[in-house]
């Protein structure tokens, strides 16, 4: 591809240093994050010969398990008898977003959905640019 690819792991931002002068990367959409502190990121990083791009932040697990539980047509009390626990933690679950291992492998068998490829299918690495 012929660009170099640096990612700011911790922010979520990557930027990229063009080798031929052509920026060929793909548009992703902008994510929540400081516009102010993205601009000094920008201009900082502009200094160098970098052009920052906006990637998408990993994907929100609790979000998901939640539009994966709507769509089997589930409530969340059936859901929380499944996982033994009460309503309020099934809520606070789709507010997190990370999750232990071992919860979510329950969730996916529970769901019958496996979320792992989910999270799999989200990440993006410099091989498929």
């Amino acid at each position: 591809m012929g660009v170099g690819l640096l990612y700011c792991l911790s922010i979520g931002v990557a930027v990229r240093r063009p080798k031929d002068g052509i920026d060929n990367s793909q548009d992703s959409p902008p994510f929540s994050l400081c516009p102010t502190l993205l601009y000094i990121i920008k201009e900082s990083l502009g200094l160098f010969g970098f052009q920052c791009i906006y990637r998408t932040a990993m994907m929100h697990i609790g979000k998901r398990i939640e539009t994966v539980l709507r769509e089997k047509e589930r409530t969340v009390a059936w859901f929380a008898r499944k996982l033994y626990c009460n309503r309020q933690n099934v809520y606070d679950i789709f507010k997190r977003e990370s999750i232990d291992t071992t919860l979510l492998q329950r969730i996916s068998v529970i769901l019958e959905h496996n979320f792992f490829r989910d999270l799999s299918d989200n990440i993006d690495t410099d091989d498929d640019k």
